[in-house]
């Protein structure tokens, strides 16, 4: 069994202040940000611009363990893989950051191949449905170009089926477009895990309405995921000042008119890319 590693690093002043790495044999997930120099004062006086395109904001790369911390831990990850396939060449960043002599610069160097660098210009829209915040439910579009393609399923939230009747019965049977036997005859959502891996690994930019849809896949699959699938998420929502309006309201205010479920994910997505649409026009 051989085991290759999909790498990619961001950086700030040519260091390495995250990563999104996949063992493609496990279909493991590591992802992490680091601050990239000792002192945390030092991101004071980095631009504002070049913090644009990360996945993480100042203040949570300045929060961050020291990226040395971590070199333990990379090191390891590419000792166990036979190959390393990176994003880009990393050759200089790693030097940069742990130094031209450290042993992760030589491990990288034996087992890296050539860039597998492909522009990707797919945009996925995507909304879930959950309860207690586990996916239970979903619709997305992926577009690219003129090809569209629909993924959309249901999902067990929890093992436990009173549990789910009672959620069911309590709070949600209003709230959610399915019925309780269409989700307790489903997969387990960790049943899905490869399934949105593959899912987000085509997409160049991932759209949701709202920051909520992010933590429904924190807490459906975990921190490395959510780091995972924050890298690419862009949350598209209307604000007023420190208030987020709902989709709802949104496409009030803009005449838009989507036929569907309340509170089936179709609908929302609809909703989301006509909104979007509107807004080029303006």
């Amino acid at each position: 069994m051989k085991i290759t590693l999909e790498v990619r690093f961001f950086t700030l002043k040519e260091k390495i202040c995250a990563w999104d790495i996949l063992d493609t044999e496990t279909g493991e997930v590591y992802a992490g940000v680091a601050r990239p120099f000792k002192k945390s004062a030092a991101l004071d006086a980095v631009l504002t611009s070049e913090f644009y395109g990360l996945p993480y904001t100042r203040k949570q790369i300045k929060l961050a363990e020291y990226i040395g911390d971590y070199k333990e831990m990379l090191e390891e990850l590419f000792k166990k893989a036979d190959t390393i396939q990176p994003y880009e060449k990393y050759n200089g960043i790693l030097k940069q950051t742990f130094g031209p002599l450290s042993n992760i610069c030589r491990i990288y160097e034996e087992k890296a191949v050539e860039p597998k660098f492909a522009p990707n210009k797919a945009e996925l829209y995507i909304d879930f449905e959950a309860m207690n915040m586990r996916i239970c439910g979903w619709y997305a579009k992926l577009i690219d170009g003129e090809n569209v393609i629909e993924f959309s399923g249901t999902a067990k939230p929890f093992s436990d089926e009173r549990r789910l009747r009672w959620l069911w019965k309590t709070t949600y049977q209003k709230m959610l477009d399915y019925s309780i036997d269409d989700i307790i005859r489903s997969r387990h959502i960790h049943g899905f895990r490869g399934y949105f891996i593959d899912l987000f690994k085509r997409a160049r930019h991932i759209y949701t309405y709202g920051d909520t849809d992010a933590l429904f896949i924190k807490y459906s699959f975990g921190e490395e995921m959510y780091n995972m699938f924050r890298v690419k998420n862009v949350d598209v929502s209307a604000r007023m000042g420190n208030r987020t309006l709902s989709l709802d309201k949104t496409c009030k205010l803009l005449d838009i008119v989507i036929e569907g479920g309340e509170h089936d994910p179709k609908t929302d997505v609809l909703k989301m890319m006509a909104y979007m649409d509107k807004v080029k026009e303006l």
